[in-house]
C-alpha cells in the first residue's frame, strides 16, 4: 500500500453553495486548519479522487483552489502561533 503524503488544500469559493459542497468534501479527506485551508494526508489515488471530485464542485471561471504539496521534511518544520490545529501523520500515535 503506498504511504500518503502531506498537502495543503487552500480555496476561494465565489459562491456560499459551492463554498459549503467543497467544505463539505475537503473535510472528508482532511483535517481544517483554518476557514479554507485543509491540511491532508493523501495517496495518489485519494489526491486524484478529491481533485476529481473538486473539479466538479467549482466554477473554473469564478472559483481558485490551490494544493501544495508538503514533503514531510517540510511538514515538520510547521511553525504555529496562537490557536492551531495539530494534523498527525497516518499510522503515528502520541502518547
Amino acid at each position: 500500500m503506498q504511504q500518503p503524503d502531506f498537502y495543503l488544500i487552500v480555496y476561494d469559493i465565489g459562491h456560499p453553495r459551492r463554498l459549503a459542497r467543497v467544505a463539505k468534501l475537503m473535510e472528508q479527506f482532511g483535517k481544517r486548519v483554518q476557514n479554507s485551508v485543509f491540511e491532508a494526508w493523501l495517496t495518489r489515488a485519494e489526491l486524484r479522487q478529491v481533485m476529481d471530485r473538486l473539479q466538479s464542485r467549482i466554477d473554473a471561471e469564478e472559483d481558485s483552489v490551490l494544493i501544495y504539496y508538503l514533503c514531510t521534511a517540510c511538514s515538520e518544520k510547521k511553525r504555529k502561533i496562537g490557536k492551531s490545529v495539530v494534523v498527525i501523520p497516518p499510522g503515528v500515535r502520541i502518547v
